[in-house]
């Protein structure tokens, strides 16, 4: 039997396992598969105002069909819920346009925020817009348009927000930073969309023309305010960074006899630190451990906002800190995750054979029940934390 005899349905799931090359190449091999496989539309977002474009050439799919491509006999209209999407081909993913990090500015009279552009892996949350037309009209490849961006969330301070805004770019000498921030069209919000015409996805630009790339995001297993905690897991689709500024270090994270240890690759970090797992913890809301044993734990500790929690915080503080130059004993950190505990509850000690501190709970019974998780060098985690300064007063 050839390929193309088998029915249609069989050949849709199969395709839906191929990236897009690959796609491509089936669908090249007769008519009967580029009828059934058309060529799919893929676009690129340019500001003449600004004479930039990003270098990305971007896949349309329906928001509520995510598998689906557009192709390019399909018109693009204003007002419809899209995903913008391309391909890592590095990681094997799809990876999507989207709001990112938060940013706060401040007039002096009041706040805004300001959210980074970038892909996502793996993410259909955020939905696109096409705007400056009558809605369910055709868009004009080359025209003036706005694109806005927005989720579900009801949190208008979150990238999910579904307070939608534009996407905007702002060129200042060799610097160029795309960022949604507005609900108005504007200058920074006039964009252009071109159609990428030929088989090797390209589009003619400007000579002069300077484009720049979005970063892929990893997903952050937990966010508590500014800091932001990535398991070796949410690394493999993604980096953890942000266009604001920021400071960053890695660190292992392991289970040992009951006790969540953590231990930052800073050279003049004098200790590793570890907290206990207790028996009234409870781990993936009851059911157990859901994805892996030192992921679960530390989103527990996350929940439940303790001072375990607390001090692990403190500890990645102090080693963010002595990662920027500064300077603390080990006396000064041991009295640190002291404090973090108001209740007076738990108490530190240190154990020297092991350059391990040690947190222990009073009145409460160090679990058995979670696996050991055994120390892996080669298995980091990144802790990032979003700063406009070189300094983190938070830490007594």
């Amino acid at each position: 039997m050839m390929i193309e005899q088998l029915p249609n349905v069989v050949l849709s799931e199969m395709v839906e396992y191929l990236n897009p090359r690959e796609r491509q190449r089936f669908s090249a091999a007769n008519r009967a598969l580029r009828k059934l496989f058309p060529m799919p539309l893929r676009i690129k977002i340019a500001s003449k105002s600004t004479n930039t474009s990003l270098e990305e050439m971007y896949f349309v799919s329906p928001y509520e069909r995510p598998s689906a491509f557009l192709s390019r006999q399909e018109a693009l209209v204003f007002e419809k819920d899209y995903l913008l999407w391309t391909y890592d081909y590095n990681r094997e993913n799809k990876v999507f346009l989207s709001r990112n990090n938060v940013e706060w500015g401040d007039t002096g009279t009041f706040q805004y925020v300001i959210f980074s552009a970038g892909l996502r892996p793996k993410d259909t949350r955020q939905s696109i817009r096409v705007m400056g037309g009558k809605a369910g009209t055709q868009v004009c490849f080359g025209k003036d348009v706005g694109v806005t961006l927005g989720g579900l969330d009801a949190n208008p301070t979150r990238a999910d927000s579904r307070y939608r805004s534009y996407l905007s770019v702002l060129a200042v000498a060799d610097v160029t930073r795309w960022y949604s921030m507005v609900r108005e069209w504007g200058k920074a919000e006039m964009l252009q969309l071109h159609r990428c015409e030929d088989d090797d996805h390209t589009a003619v630009v400007n000579d002069d023309e300077t484009t720049s790339s979005l970063t892929i995001h990893a997903k952050p297993d937990i966010v508590d305010d500014i800091f932001h905690l990535y398991s070796p897991k949410s690394l493999e689709l993604g980096t953890a960074s942000s266009e604001m500024v920021y400071h960053k270090i890695r660190c292992n994270l392991w289970i040992e006899s009951g006790y969540i240890c953590v231990r930052a690759l800073v050279n003049s970090m004098p200790c590793s630190f570890a907290v206990p797992i207790i028996e009234t913890d409870s781990l993936g809301g009851g059911g157990g451990i859901q994805q892996s044993p030192v992921v679960d734990v530390m989103n527990m500790l996350f929940e439940k906002a303790d001072a375990r929690w607390e001090a692990v915080k403190y500890y990645l503080a102090i080693a963010l800190d002595l990662n920027c130059g500064r300077s603390h004993s080990l006396g000064d950190i041991m009295n640190s995750l002291a404090s973090c505990d108001e209740s007076c509850t738990s108490t530190i000690a240190y154990d020297a054979a092991q350059s391990m501190v040690y947190m222990q709970v009073d009145s409460y019974i160090v679990t058995t029940s979670v696996p050991d998780s055994p120390f892996n060098e080669n298995e980091m985690w990144e802790c990032l934390a979003l700063d406009d300064s070189y300094s983190f007063p938070w830490i007594r």
